[in-house]
């Protein structure tokens, strides 16, 4: 009988210590759905003034000579 009720007061620590660890996961997630997505932003904005950049530069490259020919 006092093991039987040992363990269910076990269990029912157990359930109450499961409750922080959970808001715990949740504020996790969501400050690394935050920063993934941070993260992600930046990257697309990098690619996008590199693509820029190489674009205008492939322009000069080749429009240059050819105002320089005529």
């Amino acid at each position: 009988m006092v093991y039987i009720a040992l363990k269910n007061v076990n269990k029912n620590t157990h359930a109450s210590a499961r409750a922080p660890r959970a808001a715990l996961y949740a504020v996790s997630l969501a400050a690394f759905i935050t920063m993934t997505n941070t993260f992600l932003v930046s990257v697309n904005t990098l690619f996008t003034s590199a693509t820029t950049m190489m674009r205008t530069m492939t322009s000069m490259m080749i429009i240059m000579p050819i105002k320089g020919i005529r």
